[in-house]
């Protein structure tokens, strides 16, 4: 983040580096790691205003503005924002991922399906297919589907067995089928 606050310092139109700012202060948000949630929120809702008046369809800063108002619990506007952002770039794994998880979030699960499948559809070797797998889960243990849901959840504790609430789904998944034991996947 300093490397872009130098650059925008240099060049207060620099797009790119406000859309980067305004991702990590959101990132901090998102991870309970903002110790000035009120300053941070505004700061990118500003960085992000700049960036859009710029360029209206710039993806990126719709996908982050998107994934702000998600962290803000405003959902039906995060929905928007992900979903003008698919349609700019359609191909685009975050906002598939995002928008599903949205989706989750707003208690639509078998609509979300669609997007984190083509999420993982489209990059398979993805860096963050953990939490691809985790989110298809999700919707599954939500619409009774057990036997799907384990076979995902296990999926995503592989890829990354560090992460305690794949473990959490995966017991709930189980314990659907009342199988209480719960064994690390191989």
């Amino acid at each position: 983040m300093l490397l872009d606050e130098q650059a925008l310092q240099k060049d207060p139109g620099l797009v790119d580096a406000k859309t980067a700012i305004a991702a990590m202060l959101i990132a901090y948000l998102a991870n309970g790691r903002s110790s000035a949630i009120e300053r941070d929120e505004e700061r990118a809702e500003e960085l992000l205003r700049d960036a859009l008046e710029h360029d209206p369809n710039d993806a990126q800063a719709r996908k982050i503005l998107g994934i702000l108002r998600r962290v803000q619990s405003r959902l039906t506007e995060a929905q928007i924002e992900l979903e003008t952002s698919i349609a700019v770039d359609p191909n685009d794994t975050f906002s598939l991922r995002n928008l599903g998880s949205t989706l989750v979030q707003m208690g639509r699960p078998e609509a979300a399906i669609p997007y984190i499948e083509k999420s993982i559809r489209l990059s398979p070797q993805d860096p963050f297919i953990a939490p691809n797998y985790s989110w298809l889960g999700m919707c599954h243990v939500l619409l009774g589907h057990p036997d799907q849901a384990i076979e995902l959840l296990k999926k995503a504790w592989t890829a990354n067995p560090r992460h305690a609430s794949y473990r959490l789904w995966l017991a709930g998944a189980l314990a659907l089928k009342g199988d209480l034991t719960m064994r690390q996947p191989r």
